[in-house]
Parts: C-alpha cells; structure tokens; sequence
C-alpha cells in the first residue's frame, strides 16, 4: 500500500517536473526570438488601429482614423527608404575624391529640402489625425499611441 501511495507521488511529481521543464524550454525558446525594430513597429501600429476602433464609437470616423494612420505608416516607411537612400549616396559621394565641394553641397541642401517637405506633410497628416478624433478618444488611445511612434522612431534609427 505504501509503494503505490510512493509511486503515485512520484509519477505525479514527475509529471508536474516535465511540465515545468517543457513550459521554461518553450518560453525560453520564445524569449530568444527577438523581433526587428521593423517587428516591433508594424505590430505596435497593429495595436493603435486595434485601439482606434474599440474607442472610437462612431464607425465612420473610427475608419477615417485608421485610413489617416495608414497614410502615416507609410510615410514613415518611405522616410526609412529616403535615409538608406541617403546614406548610400553620401558614402558615394564621400567614396569618390573627384566630386566637386559644390555637389556634395548641393546634394545635402536637396536633401534638406526634401526633408522640410516631408516633415511638413507628416505633420499636416498628424493634425488632420488629432482634428478627426476628441480629446477623450486622443487620450483614450494615447498608449498605444505612443508606443506606434517610439517604435517607429527606434526603427528608422536602426535603418
């Protein structure tokens, strides 16, 4: 009678040891998955629109929302391409001794130009955003807000 009240313990308590050992192995496992900052950024942009339409009561302006931060999403996606594109040219025209001062003057004088421009269209974009939604929606949502746009930060910098 003692050994099967021993044995049952043990198979139970072996039992409970293996779960443990498969759960740690498999959150360890999940812990080594780091995502990329571009990751990191598309589902915290997932989670705003996510956001948006739990706060935002009436549809109509829930999709307006939305729509507003796909045009964002995709500025920011075509401002990391345009600072690779950057970089590139800037170590081009670094590589190369024979490029005249002018030039490469010139080309970071179009760059600033350019950026001017698209920092004035996010940020038109952004304010027809903040005009679509109240103040109790703006706060509602300003979590995930946030976290969309430092991750979006942290992935052109990574860029």
């Amino acid at each position: 009678m003692v050994q099967r009240i021993v044995r049952r313990s043990l198979i139970k308590s072996s039992a409970t040891a293996g779960f443990i050992i498969a759960l740690t192995l498999s959150l360890s496992g999940c812990a080594n998955n780091k995502s990329t900052p571009a990751e990191v950024e598309q589902q915290a942009f997932d989670d705003l629109r996510a956001e948006i339409r739990i706060v935002v009561d009436d549809q109509q302006r829930a999709t307006a929302a939305v729509e507003i931060v796909d045009e964002l999403e995709a500025d920011l996606a075509d401002l990391r391409e345009r600072i690779a594109t950057r970089k590139r040219r800037v170590r081009e025209l670094n590589a190369d001794y024979d490029t005249p001062r002018e030039e490469f003057e010139g080309y970071l004088n179009q760059v600033a130009g350019e950026v001017r421009g698209h920092r004035n269209q996010m940020s038109d974009t952004y304010q027809r955003f903040l005009d679509l939604i109240t103040e109790d929606e703006r706060l509602a949502i300003g979590k995930a807000k946030t976290h969309a746009m430092n991750s979006a930060v942290r992935s052109i910098q990574s860029t």
